[in-house]
């Protein structure tokens, strides 16, 4: 509960761990530019008939061959179940005030080979086949207040690859959460976004700023934000990992991972011993992703502002109650 009272939705999610808990609390809060807000952790609900704040939650609309469907209110997506896809992205709403983001193919993970040095040097684009693996399974993973979750999973030669897709209540958002125990070498693994925009331009977070380019397909750097727009309505993308993509027309691709050899400059001496020659990105990774439509440019929905608040984890200070000496 608040320090006023009002009940905030809570939602058990694993934890990660087996030492301690088998679940951590999930919610979300309201807290002000520069402060502090108290919130209160109770064993048991003091005051269950009371009204939960936050708004409709994120649900399972519906599990059918077609996919399943998920939605918050304001955002509707379908996962197919053949491919593992985020297979459409849909502002909610009125039926003719409705618009879909996502175009064919969906959002998913893919590798594509890459023989190219450390630096690339010489490469404008990672071009060659996508192969998104072959599909373990989707499921419904969480279907709590909080947010709601299915789980995309895909084998590689030597990887395996896991795509979360939630929805959280009250949220303008799609987040994807992607897990790789990443074991291929020469290969590249991109993020798939193909929209439905019309000549889109494209936006991207910068040092100390930003910087537009044309959608040429040429790789790219990006510093925690891309975004593509055609004048009214636009797909912003946050990240806490990517630094760089490419963007061919409508369809983005987010860099996610690369394994060339560790400093070659194509001399060509290297082999594939992993010992006496490493490759990079070997191991354990864990990155998250937001898709946000919005109307106007990357400007008016402030979408720099988006990474900030993408990346920014403010601290909680959990403590036993004492009378202190601050206020709520």
């Amino acid at each position: 509960t608040s320090a006023s009272g009002g009940r905030q939705p809570v939602q058990q999610i694993p934890s990660g761990e087996v030492t301690y808990s088998p679940t951590r609390s999930i919610m979300q809060l309201s807290v002000p530019p520069f402060g502090y807000r108290r919130y209160w952790l109770h064993m048991v609900d003091p005051d269950p008939e009371a009204p939960v704040g936050g708004g409709p939650p994120a649900t399972v609309a519906a599990e059918a061959p077609g996919g399943t469907t998920l939605t918050n209110g304001l955002l509707r997506v379908v996962i197919d179940p053949r491919s593992g896809a985020l297979a459409s992205l849909v502002v909610a709403g009125e039926e003719e005030q409705e618009w879909e983001l996502i175009a064919d193919g969906g959002v998913l993970p893919v590798v594509v080979e890459d023989v190219s040095d450390t630096w690339s040097h010489g490469i404008a684009r990672y071009e060659g086949d996508e192969r998104s693996g072959d599909l373990m399974g989707v499921a419904v993973v969480e279907d709590g207040p909080v947010r709601t979750t299915v789980r995309s999973t895909w084998s590689l030669e030597h990887s395996r690859v896991v795509q979360e897709v939630s929805l959280y209540q009250g949220r303008p958002f799609v987040e994807l959460r992607i897990t790789a125990e990443w074991h291929e070498s020469a290969r590249v693994m991109k993020v798939v976004v193909p929209t439905t925009f019309s000549d889109p331009s494209s936006a991207a977070g910068a040092p100390y700023g930003f910087i537009e380019r044309p959608c040429s397909g040429h790789e790219e750097v990006m510093v925690h934000w891309f975004d593509l727009s055609d004048g009214r309505r636009g797909l912003a993308c946050t990240s806490d990992a990517a630094g760089g993509y490419d963007a061919l027309g409508a369809r983005l691709r987010l860099t996610a991972l690369r394994s060339p050899r560790v400093a070659d400059h194509g001399r060509g001496w290297g082999n594939d011993d992993p010992v006496a020659y490493p490759v990079t990105d070997q191991g354990l990774h864990r990155m998250r992703f937001r898709l946000t439509p919005h109307l106007g440019t990357w400007a008016d929905a402030q979408v720099a502002r988006m990474a900030d608040e993408h990346r920014v984890e403010l601290p909680v200070v959990i403590d036993t109650w004492h009378r202190g000496r601050l206020g709520s």
